[in-house]
C-alpha cells in the first residue's frame, strides 16, 4: 500500500485528488492539508511514502515545507503539483530534493502513474513541463559531456523514470552495475540527484524527448 499525503490550499482540487486516489486499491490517502504548516505538524507522528505538494500556499509554502519534510524524514518522496507558470521554481525545488512535477491539469492516469513510478524509486516529470523548460534554456549555457554508449543507455532509462532494477533488466546488467553507472553520470554532470540529472540532460541535449 502506498501511503500518500496531500497539501494544497484549494479545497476543491485537494478533495478531487483525494477522491481519485481513493479508487486505487494500492494507494491510501492518510492526510489532506490546506497548507505546509498543517502537513509538517502531521509529520510529527506520521510518515507517508509520498507527499503531493503545491508550491504556492499560505502560512508555509512548498519550499519551506519541502525543506522541513525532508529534514524530518529524509527518505520521503515529494511530487510537486505544478501550475504551468511555475517554471522558475523547478530547479530550486529539484535542488531541495523533490522527485518530480506534474501539472495540476494532468489527468488521473498521469497522476497515478507518477505516484507509482516515484514510489518505485524513479522520477517523474510531465512531458509538457519538460518541453516548456527546455525551450526556455539559453543555448550558450550548454556544456560538453562525453558519455560512453552504456552511460547513454542508462541515462535514457533514468530520464524515463526507471529504477536500478528496471535498468538492470533492460540492459542485462545487475542492479549494482546500474547504480554504478548512475553514480558515474552524477559525477560527470556534477548533479546532486537523479531528478537534477534529468533536468541537466534535457538542458544540455544529452537526450531528446
Amino acid at each position: 500500500m502506498i501511503n500518500v499525503a496531500i497539501a494544497d490550499d484549494h479545497d476543491l482540487f485537494r478533495d478531487g485528488v483525494r477522491m481519485i486516489l481513493s479508487e486505487e486499491k494500492d494507494i491510501e490517502v492518510i492526510g489532506s492539508f490546506k497548507n505546509g504548516a498543517e502537513l509538517i505538524s502531521f509529520l510529527q507522528n506520521k510518515r507517508p511514502d509520498i507527499i503531493l505538494l503545491d508550491i504556492s500556499m499560505p502560512v508555509m509554502d512548498g519550499f519551506d515545507t519541502t525543506k522541513k519534510a525532508l529534514q524530518k524524514h529524509p527518505g520521503i518522496k515529494i511530487l510537486i503539483l505544478s501550475m504551468f507558470d511555475d517554471e522558475e521554481h523547478y530547479h530550486k525545488m529539484i535542488d531541495l530534493g523533490v522527485k518530480g512535477f506534474i501539472l495540476k491539469k494532468s489527468g488521473s492516469f498521469e497522476m497515478i502513474k507518477a505516484i507509482k513510478e516515484i514510489y518505485e524509486g524513479g522520477n517523474y516529470f510531465s512531458q509538457e513541463l519538460l518541453q516548456k523548460v527546455i525551450v526556455s534554456f539559453n543555448k550558450k549555457n550548454e556544456v560538453e559531456i562525453e558519455l560512453t554508449d552504456r552511460e547513454q543507455e542508462v541515462l535514457i532509462l533514468i530520464c524515463n523514470g526507471h529504477t536500478n532494477n528496471e535498468i538492470g533488466e533492460s540492459l542485462f546488467i545487475s542492479p549494482k552495475t546500474a547504480d554504478n553507472h548512475r553514480t558515474a553520470l552524477l559525477k560527470k554532470t556534477k548533479t546532486k540527484n537523479s531528478a537534477h540529472l534529468v533536468m541537466f540532460a534535457m538542458k544540455n541535449k544529452l537526450i531528446e524527448i
